[in-house]
């Protein structure tokens, strides 16, 4: 889950191992204003469905372009 910009905002996300997925974090519904806060608060932006129950790993890096990851909550 992950607050949404009003300007370029982005996270990439591994789930095991594989490939980074880039998780867009842009609000689109507003004009692009280069900086400031979140115009959405945390909702889900990223899932997998169906993984088996077993113990999985996350790798949360920093998108490119960004100067830092963003990640409001995991479940």
């Amino acid at each position: 889950m992950s607050p949404r910009w009003p300007y370029l905002v982005n996270t990439d996300v591994s789930l095991d191992s594989a490939p980074p997925v880039l998780i867009d974090l842009v609000d689109h519904s507003k004009p692009d204003v280069g900086i400031g806060p979140e115009t959405v608060q945390s909702q889900v932006v990223w899932g997998i469905a169906g993984l088996p129950n077993q113990q999985h790993t996350i790798v949360i890096f920093v998108g490119a372009g960004q100067p830092y990851a963003v990640v409001d909550t995991l479940m």
